[in-house]
């Protein structure tokens, strides 16, 4: 393609019209962009939210993370170029919900058995 659109989705919409893909092929790989790309990341932040509120002990450790100076200079300020290897939506949740707990126990969570991706069905949170 020469042109290639601003988003991949479009780009898609474009091959078929095209001629290109068909519109299955264009269907499927849409469908495999979003598992990879949406359901992966949102059933690993429900299971990353859902170990720690097993382990309140480590729970009270979490919400330190990122802000150590030493470790990321001016913590507190947004720096999208900032070299960091961890990911802040546990920080940013845990923070900002500091009494987020489990509404249920964990052996009631439903895992998912009919999914590309691994992940449960919900994670039942109170606060």
């Amino acid at each position: 393609m020469d042109d290639p659109a601003e988003d991949v989705l479009s780009d898609l919409a474009a091959r078929v019209k095209e001629g290109d893909l068909n519109l299955a092929e264009a269907a499927l790989l849409g469908h495999i962009l979003l598992v990879a790309g949406h359901d992966t990341s949102a059933n690993m932040i429900i299971l990353g939210t859902a170990l720690p509120l097993q382990n309140p002990d480590e729970f009270a450790a979490l919400p330190a993370a990122d802000w150590d100076p030493p470790a990321f200079p001016e913590p507190g300020k947004l720096d999208l170029v900032r070299r960091a290897a961890h990911h802040i939506v546990f920080s940013t949740l845990f923070r900002r919900v500091p009494t987020l707990r489990l509404a249920v126990d964990v052996s009631k969570l439903k895992f998912k058995e009919d999914s590309q991706a691994y992940g449960t069905h919900e994670l039942p949170v109170t606060w």
